[in-house]
């Protein structure tokens, strides 16, 4: 079999990523700055100079940005467009406007001369926070991989699906995990389940191997999306080196899990999230899951 990882952006999570959208923000903040005009290629090289990027193709690498952003769901789909002058209101959404909250923080105290080791636990717990409470929000709209035949593009809520299959087989390892994502395009299909329990069981009883020659698309599947679960603590890692073996639920997490997996979770989830013509639409968050969230740090982020 032939395996492919879902789609990423190709960026990891890092704080050079989490200070270029507080540039952003901070830039369309300023209605000097933006100065009426829409999401051209004029704004886009100014915002590039505001946040360090430089080149002739600064631009482009501002709208990489930008769809990282949007996949990560800290600013709104299409709120930046040619038809709209952006604004803060607009642009950044709940979440990114915590994001933006935790960075204020995070800032402020390593501005402090003396090291507040109880202040930095207290922060990595904040981010451990926000990254589980954003992979509840976190979905795939039009399909997993945009490189697939028409009509495998249904939604599919990837937090979900790998809960349900960390809980089926106890844990994934890479080549686990890639079969994961070549399988499982939508969400609920048991056809598609059974599948993935008869691939990995033939992986495990030895009657098939794989290597990465086997992945034909998205390589770096095993990198994106688990070092967000990472970030997050709802899954730890087994690593050999910098490379992650072995991924298992965090079972602190358990009743939170049981919720994910429930059916009501999933048509609500559904619900509040409407797609019309590209534009994402969302209602008030469901602030009772996040009261599920520990304050203290577990596991270190993924490494990359």
């Amino acid at each position: 079999m032939d395996l492919k990882g879902w789609d990423y952006q190709g960026r990891n999570i890092d704080t050079k990523l989490l200070n270029q959208f507080k540039g952003l923000a901070d830039f369309i903040s300023n209605e000097k700055l933006v100065n009426n005009r829409t999401w051209g290629k004029e704004l886009q090289n100014d915002i590039a100079d505001a946040i360090g990027i430089s080149g002739e193709n600064r631009s482009g690498a501002v709208r990489t940005i930008k769809s990282v952003l949007e996949h990560l769901g800290f600013i709104n789909y299409n709120s930046l467009s040619e038809r709209k002058i952006p604004t803060f209101e607009s642009v950044i959404s709940p979440l990114g406007q915590d994001l933006l909250t935790l960075i204020s923080v995070e800032n402020d105290l390593n501005s402090l001369e003396e090291d507040d080791p109880k202040g930095q636990a207290e922060i990595k717990a904040l981010y451990q926070d926000f990254y589980a409470r954003s992979l509840l929000e976190f979905y795939f709209p039009f399909g997993v991989r945009k490189k697939e035949p028409a009509g495998k593009n249904k939604p599919l809520h990837p937090l979900r699906a790998t809960i349900k299959a960390l809980k089926k087989f106890g844990y994934l390892n890479k080549w686990e995990w890639y079969l994961l994502n070549t399988i499982i395009d939508e969400d609920d299909n048991l056809e598609k389940e059974t599948e993935l329990e008869n691939a990995i069981k033939d992986y495990r009883d030895g009657i098939v191997n794989y290597s990465m020659q086997s992945i034909k698309l998205n390589p770096k599947g095993h990198q994106y999306f688990p070092q967000y679960l990472g970030l997050s603590g709802l899954v730890s890692f087994k690593k050999k080196g910098r490379e992650w073996t072995r991924m298992e639920l965090n079972e602190e997490y358990n009743d939170l899990f049981d919720i994910v997996l429930s059916d009501s979770f999933i048509r609500d989830f559904y619900a509040k999230k409407q797609t019309i013509i590209g534009t994402q639409v969302e209602n008030e968050e469901d602030n009772d899951l996040f009261s599920f969230f520990e304050e203290d740090p577990m596991e270190e982020p993924l490494d990359e």
